[in-house]
Formats: structure tokens, sequence, C-alpha cells
């Protein structure tokens, strides 16, 4: 399958789970509250905090390392299910170093910290591991209409778990709806990690065995992979603990009314990670040389279609959040607001970071992911005691615009990318259009 179709087939997937998502991000608000979701952001953004911290960014290796074939598959696959299993050991050994020191409390709920909660947490970091592990060696095959579907079930099934919810089918209590939510998010999580885990197996039986990485591959995965989660882990860093600034000055409601204008904002990178996803399989086999010309335009292309849609965003959503949402929620669109300038142009970063990660540059990422968190902490520590969710929305924004600042200067120095070719529209653009979409 050509490139365009697959970058089409994943954009498809990703605009199907954008409403998905806004749908799901609707229920959600509306069954546990501004103090609800706030707990729920903290709980859903320790388990994926954890996941980067200990997973090692090894899903970006994996597609590289297939891709470009320079590590055998299966052993591949097989030494990074053991490295999963001893994971899962490490995991339960922090969760009860953090309640031994008294930090519970920044990762669950009160009421929520049983031995059956931390045994709920070690699952879900263990299915979120497994699906993006899995997921990896999908879309290193370029099997990407799997993966699409994957993707969209992992927020479809939680959807219809919120439906039931909040329309009585499944009568709870408010103390038991946080613990619904959570077990919707978990249930999609082991369903399609099982259902991937039958399908790879298809694909490795015969050749599978017990064989793991020598100790050259060991060391290309593992200096492959630190770069890797030091971008991912810092990058995570970084705009999650805007968060916890605003959580610890003000509380739960302030932090749950600015997690949805997050939520809301980060729509509009699904097109350029959709984009980003498919190109790095690609640029990590054949190279930079056939795929330049594509990315410029397609970078172009996702910044005037996101610009247009901030746009549209502006002038209906002051309506449909306090609609869709709830009055409670209605300060979240001042904060969209001022969160959407920097969201626009960072999508340009998303795939550029493909880029350089996909030609073997990936350091270029870090220093970007380092240079923005410098730029972010000292920004919330001034702002956001002050300011409160406001702040945050403002030093988020101006974040995204430096990184994509750094992103930029780097790749018209490597690459000798033009200013004009990935903001100004030509002939050529408009030419390429109608050959794609006007028969």
């Amino acid at each position: 399958m050509s490139i365009s179709k697959n970058i089409g087939i994943t954009y498809l997937s990703q605009v199907a789970g954008l409403f998905i998502s806004v749908a799901s991000t609707v229920f959600l608000s509306r069954i546990l509250g501004t103090e609800g979701r706030g707990e729920f952001t903290l709980y859903s953004n320790s388990v994926t905090f954890v996941n980067l911290f200990i997973g090692l960014s090894l899903p970006s290796t994996i597609v590289y390392a297939v891709a470009n074939e320079r590590i055998q598959e299966q052993k591949l696959f097989m030494s990074l299910m053991i490295y999963v299993l001893l994971s899962v050991g490490l995991v339960w050994l922090l969760i009860q170093g953090i309640f031994s020191l008294g930090y519970a409390g920044m990762i669950f709920p009160a009421g929520k910290q049983s031995v059956a909660w931390r045994w709920l947490f070690i699952l879900h970091f263990f299915s979120l591991t497994m699906n993006s592990f899995l997921i990896a060696f999908m879309n290193a095959r370029k099997q990407f209409v799997i993966s699409s579907i994957v993707g969209l079930v992992n927020i479809l099934l939680p959807l219809i778990g919120y439906m039931l919810m909040y329309y009585k089918v499944i009568p709870l209590t408010a103390s038991q709806v946080f613990t619904g939510v959570v077990l919707w998010v978990v249930l999609a999580f082991v369903s399609t990690t099982l259902a991937m885990g039958l399908i790879l197996f298809r694909y490795y039986a015969a050749s599978l065995s017990f064989q793991l990485l020598d100790k050259a591959d060991w060391l290309f995965v593992l200096r492959f992979s630190v770069m890797a989660w030091l971008c991912n882990f810092i990058t995570n860093l970084t705009y999650r603990m805007d968060m916890w600034f605003v959580d610890h000055y003000h509380g739960k409601a302030a932090t749950g009314i600015y997690s949805l204008a997050v939520n809301l904002s980060q729509f509009f990178w699904v097109l350029p990670n959709a984009i980003g996803g498919v190109l790095y399989s690609y640029i990590a086999k054949d190279g930079i040389r056939n795929h330049l010309e594509n990315i410029q335009r397609l970078t172009k292309f996702t910044f005037y279609f996101n610009g247009f849609g901030a746009l549209a965003g502006i002038l209906c959503l002051q309506y449909l959040i306090p609609a869709f949402y709830g009055e409670a929620f209605a300060g979240s669109y001042d904060l969209l607001v001022l969160l959407l300038p920097g969201v626009v142009f960072f999508s340009i970063t998303i795939i550029m970071a493909t880029l350089f990660a996909g030609t073997g540059n990936i350091h270029i990422n870090l220093y970007n992911t380092l240079f923005s968190f410098i730029v972010c902490l000292i920004l919330d520590i001034l702002v956001i005691r002050y300011w409160s969710a406001t702040g945050a929305s403002l030093v988020s924004s101006i974040t995204y615009l430096a990184s994509t600042g750094f992103s930029l200067l780097l790749v018209f120095r490597l690459f000798g990318v033009k200013f004009r070719s990935l903001f100004l529209l030509q002939k050529e653009d408009i030419l390429f259009l109608k050959n794609k979409f006007i028969k």
C-alpha cells in the first residue's frame, strides 16, 4: 500500500477517533464533574508517565530497527516481551515506595488507595505498555489498518462504558463512578492487547523461538531507546507539570477545567500525528531523499488545515463547550483560546520530530525537549501561582511556539529546507491537491 494511502487510512481513523474522543470528554466530564475529572487526569497522567519512564520509548526503536532491518524481528519481539514482564515487578516496587513515602495522593484519589487499586494500576500499566509495543510492531510491518483499528477500539470501548454509566444502564453510586471509568479504560487496553498478540503470534509462529538479542543488538536498542526515552520523558514532563502546579496551588476543580482545554487543544494534533506515524517507518527504511518533498508539502497543508480549524473553534466553542460539557466547564473556552496559537504551530514540530528521528538525528529532538522544558519550568514557577490555569495556558502556548522555532532553525540548517516551502502555497501544491482529490 502506498504512503499516501497509509497516511489516508491513519488520518481517517484518527479523525474518527477525534469524534469519539470529543464524545468521551463530554460524557466523562458529565459523570465525573470538575473535581472528579481533575482526579482522573492526575491518575491517567501517572500511568502514562510511568509507562514512559520504564518503557524507555522502545516503540520508537521497534519501528526504526524493524523497518530498516537493523535487528532480527523475532529476537526483538521475544526480548521485549520478557522486558515487559520484568518491568511489572519494577512498577510494583515503585508503587510500594510511593505509598511508603506518603505520596499516594499524587496518583490515587482519597478512598482509592487500597491494595486492589495498586494491582489495577499495575494491570493498566502492563496493558498500556504491551499495547504500545505491539502497535509499534504492526506499524514497522506497515500494518497501519490493524493499528488504526486498535487505536479506535482503545477509545471506543471506554466511550461505551461512559455512556452506559451516564444513562444509568450500569447503575453506580457517585463513589463508584471513578472506579467504573478506570475499569473501562483498562478493559479496552487488555482486549486489544490480546487481539494483537494473537495476530503477531501468527506472523511469528513458524520462526519464533526463545532467542534473545545479542550484546551488540542490545547496545543498539538501549542507545536509541534511551535517546528517544529522554525526549519523550522530558516532553511529557514539560507538558504535564503544569497540571501539577495548577493542582498544587488552585485545586482539583481548576485542574479539571484546565485539563478539558488541554484535551480539546490536542485534537489539532490528530493530522500531524497521523502523518508522522506513517512517515517515520518510510523514512527509517528509505532515507530522506525520496520523502523530503512529501514532508514539506504535508507540513504546509497541516499548518493551514489546523489554522483554519483553530479559527472555526474560536468562533464556535464559546457556545459549544457549556452546551456539551456543562456551565461548570465554561471557563475552558478562554484557556483554549490561549493554547491554540502554540498548538497550531507545534503541529509543525510533530512532523519535524519524525524527520529527525527517522534520519537518525534523534539527538536534535532531545535538544529541543531540553530547551522547551527549561522555558516551561521557569514560566510555570513564575506565572501559575498567581494566574492559575490562565497562566498555565499562556505558558504552554509560549513553550509550543519556542519549540517550533527551535525545530525550524535546525530543519533549515540541516536539510536545506526553505521557509516558503513550509508556509507558502505554490502552484505545485494546488496541482497536487487537484490530482489527489479532483478526478
